[in-house]
């Protein structure tokens, strides 16, 4: 788009700016105006604007600002008390008061629709953070979850650690018990080994006496 600013005409300065800062006097629209015709092609600002007519824009703009009191000027105090007015003085003289008024409109319609892309971003990214700390609230559950489970298996693992204790305990209890066992059946078959020869010595002896007797009494 053609630059407003630098393709308007250059307007002599007339009575309507002084060199004291601007007061705000409600815009008035009539038919005698003095102010140098619009540079801009209707082509051009339709494009500007989205297609908006700009016939309907500025009857609605100007209807608006023509309505309000002075008062109105959202801000006024504060900026005509703490910012330097004079440069934008000079600026609205050099353009023309109703080129200026046009530019400016010009301006912050392409910053509403910026302020409108940005608010349509913000949106998304809430709605994106939304759905992460919807996400995040689930994963957390998930991980709560896992931590139950987790101590349920520490817990019986635990549980079968003890047990493993217990089992080998009783292990070695058994092993003993074996051990024993087998200690009292060597001891036995010793003891039984010696009834053994205890007998055999005896029957010898019985059938050595039994012989002799018999000798004797034939």
């Amino acid at each position: 788009m053609d630059d407003p600013i630098r393709n308007s005409p250059q307007e002599t300065p007339t009575n309507y700016f002084q060199a004291t800062p601007l007061k705000r006097h409600r815009p008035e629209i009539s038919s005698t105006s003095t102010a140098p015709p619009l540079q801009y092609s209707r082509r051009s600002l339709s494009s500007s604007f989205g297609g908006v007519g700009m016939d309907d824009m500025w009857t609605s703009f100007f209807t608006e600002i023509s309505g309000r009191g002075d008062d109105d000027f959202p801000l006024a105090d504060l900026i005509d008390k703490h910012f330097g007015m004079e440069k934008y003085h000079e600026k609205v003289k050099e353009l023309g008061f109703e080129t200026a008024l046009q530019t400016s409109l010009v301006d912050s319609t392409h910053k509403n629709f910026l302020l409108r892309v940005i608010g349509q971003k913000f949106s998304d990214i809430e709605k994106e953070n939304k759905a992460f700390v919807e996400e995040i609230a689930e994963l957390k559950k998930l991980v709560i979850s896992l931590k139950d489970e987790w101590d349920k298996l520490k817990k019986t693992l635990d549980e079968l650690n003890v047990l493993n204790v217990e089992s080998s305990k009783s292990n070695v209890k058994l092993q003993i018990k074996e051990d024993n066992h087998w200690v009292t059946v060597d001891r036995l078959n010793a003891e039984i080994e010696e009834l053994k020869y205890q007998n055999s010595l005896q029957y010898k002896a019985g059938f050595d006496n039994a012989v002799n007797q018999v000798i004797f009494f034939a």
